[in-house]
């Protein structure tokens, strides 16, 4: 059942969605309405926002690259820097069990 309300939402199975503008709007195979951001095959549903953040807040100083410390404010610009430099981040190299050998890492001896 949809019940329009005064934002202009038809709530439809306790899920807000814009009201319909088109007959475009709608599926055919279910009568869901379909919205921007929308699953567009059945069962409909909202996408899920899978963007990561990249800044670290208040930033990192990293003492130990250069001469002088330097203050980075995001991943992507750590990992640039460690790469002009000549540098990889810090991998600990584990076994998996019962052995001292990791598919993962390579020997540093």
């Amino acid at each position: 059942m949809s019940i329009p309300s005064k934002t202009g939402f038809i709530y439809k199975s306790d899920t807000p969605t814009p009201a319909v503008s088109s007959a475009d709007d709608i599926c055919e195979a279910c009568g869901a309405v379909l919205v921007v951001g929308s699953w567009p095959w059945c069962p409909h549903g909202l996408g899920v926002n899978a963007v990561q953040d990249d800044s670290i807040i208040g930033g990192e100083v990293i003492e130990n690259l250069t001469d002088k410390p330097i203050t980075v404010y995001s991943k992507s610009e750590r990992k640039r820097l460690l790469k002009e430099t000549g540098h990889d981040e810090f991998v600990r190299h584990i076994g998996t069990p019962g052995s001292d050998k990791s598919p993962h890492t390579t020997r540093w001896t």
